[in-house]
């Protein structure tokens, strides 16, 4: 992607403009509306930021205490690698930074974690059936459960994609032509 298309509308994004008002105003600048709808797919409105932070939050601090299992669930189990912990440590610490910060870019990388992290908790429940530790099986599952539907939840309403609408005109020699127009929802 284009920086100068990123940071301009990071720009535009911050200034307190719609989505659709700084596809215009890029578009016009650019002249290239494919790639300013791509860059525009993943950057929220500062209104969508506002009324959706909250959310954003509370799925960082899900992931908070899902990254605390995780990581103390090998103490508990009396094996504990520094290798395994330090990457789990840095990879929870960064998806709880990108959710906390709205920066729906990442998300789709928080979706791929928890559908990992259920399979996982599946395959544990399944193994942990007759074991003491039913119970925290139970509950990484459904903390991983919960934590997808939120990151597909907040993908969907703080950055909708762009609806891309084809129709058809007639140019100035008189030949029907198709145009691709993008609207977004803000």
């Amino acid at each position: 992607m284009n920086p100068t298309i990123i940071a301009r509308a990071k720009e535009l994004l911050k200034k307190g403009k719609s989505r659709q008002e700084a596809f215009e105003i890029l578009k016009e600048e650019q002249k290239l509306a494919k790639d300013v709808a791509e860059v525009l797919n993943y950057l929220p409105a500062k209104k969508s930021i506002r009324k959706y932070r909250p959310w954003g939050i509370a799925q960082a601090a899900l992931l908070w205490i899902l990254g605390t299992l995780v990581v103390f669930a090998g103490y508990s189990e009396g094996y504990i690698s520094a290798i395994p912990t330090l990457i789990a440590i840095a990879y929870f610490g960064f998806l709880i930074q990108a959710s906390a910060r709205m920066q729906m870019k990442f998300y789709p990388w928080i979706t791929f974690l928890m559908i990992i992290s259920i399979i996982s908790g599946a395959v544990i429940l399944i193994a942990e059936l007759a074991s003491v530790q039913l119970y925290e099986a139970i509950g990484f599952f459904a903390l991983s459960l919960i934590i997808l539907a939120f990151s597909i939840w907040l993908d969907k309403k703080v950055v909708p994609k762009a609806k891309e609408i084809r129709e058809t005109y007639t140019d100035a020699t008189g030949r029907q032509r198709l145009r691709l127009r993008y609207e977004f929802e803000d």
